[in-house]
């Protein structure tokens, strides 16, 4: 009789382990399953507005050609990310990197021929001078992920030294639009008679928009 009780407990045993042994990796399998799809995830610092935005910041910045930039250009691309640090009291900044940059900044030749709306979103194209394009979150229209900006030629500088055409083009990659206003920096030629322009700092609005959004 003892002999038959071992056996019994024995037999419950081994059906016992290899209940809780499929169970196991049952439940393992279950919870991690592998769909060899790689998920993106853009985070959002500033997530509570609901207009164009970045969703952090520092924004990270390359000029990607610098051999084919004029010395005078790329420092006017850099006091131009400046300016815009001054100018919203450090809520918008950036940073220089060597790689992956959130915003690429391209020296090219003068032309009329560039098109860059094929796949992103368009922020403007100010053929004479430059122009700007930003692409968005899949998931989230307001969220910027990257930007680009192209400058043709040598530029133009405005008579004050302000860097005018680069921030117009680097507000673009922020997500402005052009403004007609007549003394606004983002009417579509704020440099055409770059001689006589008068800009010595971007608009208040357009600083006020800023701050609201990254503070």
């Amino acid at each position: 009789m003892k002999k038959l009780n071992k056996k019994k407990l024995l037999i419950v045993l081994i059906l016992v382990g290899i209940l809780f042994t499929g169970l196991y990796l049952f439940n393992s399998k279950k919870e991690a399953p592998f769909t060899g799809q790689i998920i993106m995830e853009f985070p959002d610092d500033f997530s509570e507005n609901e207009v164009l935005h970045w969703g952090h910041m520092p924004l990270s910045y390359k000029i990607q050609n610098p051999d084919a930039c004029s010395v005078d250009l790329k420092d006017r691309v850099d006091l131009a990310f400046k300016k815009i640090n001054y100018e919203t009291g450090r809520k918008v900044f950036f940073k220089e990197v060597d790689e992956n940059p959130d915003i690429s900044v391209f020296c090219k030749d003068y032309s009329y021929q560039e098109n860059i709306g094929v796949t992103g979103e368009v922020s403007s194209f100010d053929v004479k001078y430059g122009d700007a394009v930003y692409w968005v979150s899949p998931d989230n229209s307001d969220l910027i992920i990257n930007a680009r900006v192209n400058f043709y030629g040598k530029g133009s500088v405005c008579s004050t030294g302000y860097p005018t055409t680069e921030v117009h083009e680097i507000l673009h990659a922020l997500g402005f639009e052009h403004n007609y206003r007549v003394n606004s920096i983002m009417r579509p030629e704020p440099a055409e008679s770059s001689q006589s322009c008068k800009f010595v700092k971007i608009d208040e609005e357009i600083i006020s928009t800023l701050k609201e959004i990254y503070s």
